[in-house]
This record gives structure tokens, sequence and C-alpha cells, in this order.
């Protein structure tokens, strides 16, 4: 696939997206309207709180234009706590609507909003930077246009084993003797999704990346400490820090610092949480 489809492809993704952000919180009220008991009728615990969420995602999505700073906030927090994921899902669509306009328009902006929903939820399973994810599968892709992440689905350029699915690719490595050009055994992976998903998993639970997941509340510090282990490229730290601040995509990191499906007990009640710095 050229680089003109791929960014076509991821176009059409965005447009999707956004045009999903006002359908599932429609359908969220709907939900809400139809399943609101008329009579005093049992109601069970999983209904009150998926009607409780989907409440929630209205009065986010109707202050999103007088008050989108308290909205994001409130998504955070909707999508942080939700156990359903089909809710999680609108509330992510709802973020990225309202980060998307603070991307420059391009291929950069597609890629972003393609690659948001499968970033995020990664965060939050395993309690890591969503700007980190973001940042390094738009600088390991080329912004989703090289061939290992239009071929093959790779974006963070994550290694084969003997026994995973690869391909060889030339890549450059830094070394004390210089840059060289070797070949490499790549993963392929069946959607971008799956890559999201084992970067995080690689993050995560990797022994290497222990001393970066101990700062997992600064991105900034965790970058420092994750890229000497994950890149030979000595500038790699600050081509990641570059892409986070331009496009201001630490502005989800609070989740790292939670235990995502179980939810830190020092968590803040909502509505009285102050935000982290972005940059």
């Amino acid at each position: 696939m050229n680089a003109l489809a791929t960014c076509s492809r991821l176009v059409l993704t965005m447009l999707m997206l956004s045009a999903l952000v006002d359908l599932s919180t429609l359908l969220g009220e709907r939900v809400a309207a139809i399943t609101a008991p008329t009579t005093a009728v049992a109601v069970s615990p999983a209904l009150q709180t998926r009607r409780a969420m989907m409440g929630r995602l209205a009065d986010a999505r109707a202050i999103s234009s007088s008050d989108p700073v308290r909205a994001e906030d409130d998504l955070i927090d909707i999508f942080d706590e939700a156990r359903d994921p089909q809710v999680r899902s609108a509330a992510a669509l709802q973020l990225l609507g309202l980060a998307i306009n603070d991307w420059p328009r391009g291929h950069q902006q597609s890629f972003l909003a393609a690659v948001f929903p499968a970033a995020i939820e990664s965060g939050r399973q395993h309690s890591l930077p969503p700007s980190i994810i973001l940042a390094q599968a738009a600088l390991e892709s080329g912004w989703g246009r090289s061939r290992l992440a239009t071929s093959h689905n790779n974006l963070f350029g994550i290694k084969a084993n003997a026994a995973q699915p690869g391909v060889e690719y030339p890549t450059l490595e830094a070394s004390a003797d210089g840059v060289q050009i070797i070949r490499q055994r790549f993963r392929s992976y069946d959607s971008t999704h799956a890559s999201i998903a084992e970067h995080g998993a690689l993050l995560s639970g990797d022994d290497r990346y222990q001393e970066a997941r101990a700062s997992r509340g600064n991105w900034r510090t965790f970058l420092a400490k994750l890229a000497p282990v994950y890149a030979s490229d000595p500038h790699y730290a600050r081509s990641i820090s570059q892409i986070i601040t331009r496009y201001k995509l630490d502005r989800w990191d609070e989740l790292a610092s939670r235990d995502g499906d179980t939810l830190l007990a020092a968590t803040t009640t909502r509505g009285t949480r102050g935000r982290l710095p972005r940059g």
C-alpha cells in the first residue's frame, strides 16, 4: 500500500471517528432515556452504573464548547472508571473530538486520530503515559507511512524472535563505531491495534523498562529512562519530546498514575482533582 493510499485511509478513519463522537453520545442518551424506569421497578447495579456513566457522558458533551477543560477532566474520569468497553469507547471518541483541533491538519492529524483510541486504552490498561505511546508510534512508523507500518501494522519497530511471525528489513543502528545499516527481523501484526497492545504489554512487563515504569507519573523522566534502552539513536528522547510538546499529547497522562482496571485507592473525588501540567 503506497503512502497516498495510507494517508487516505487514515483521513477516512479520522472522519468516521469524528462523526461517531456525536453518534455515540446520542445513542448513550437514548439508552439512558429508554432504560429509565417509569415505575418502582428494580434496576440491576450494572444497569444503574451504565446509565450513570451515560449521563456523565451527556453532561461532558453539553459543556464541551463552553468549558472544554472541565469536559476533558470529566471524560478522563469516565474513561478511567468505566468497566464497560462501549462506555470507554464513547469517552475516548469525545476526548478525540476535543483534541483533534489542536493538531495541524494533514497526515499527522489523520494518524493521531486513527491510533488514539487504542493508544489511550493501552495507557489505561498498562498504566503508561499515552503521550509516550502516541509519540513513539508516530516516530517509529514515520506517521504511519513506513513499509513496516503499512504492510505489517508494526508501528513501534518491535523485533520478532524465531517463533513469531516477522519480516526482515534494513534498519539504522547507532553504536560507538557510528551508524550502520543492518538487517533485522521485525514483528508482523494482523492490525495496528495488535501492535499497540503488544507495545503496551512490552513496556509494562519487560524488566528492561522497570526503571522507566517507576517514573510513569512524569513523561519526561519516563522518556529519559526509556530511550537508552528502547533505541540506539542518541537523539531519540529529543525526537519523542518534540512530538509530545508540539501536539500536546500529555493531556491524558494522568491515566498513567492510576492502576487501570484496579484503580488506585487514592484516586481523588471526581470534580475536585487538579490537572497535571502539560508540557
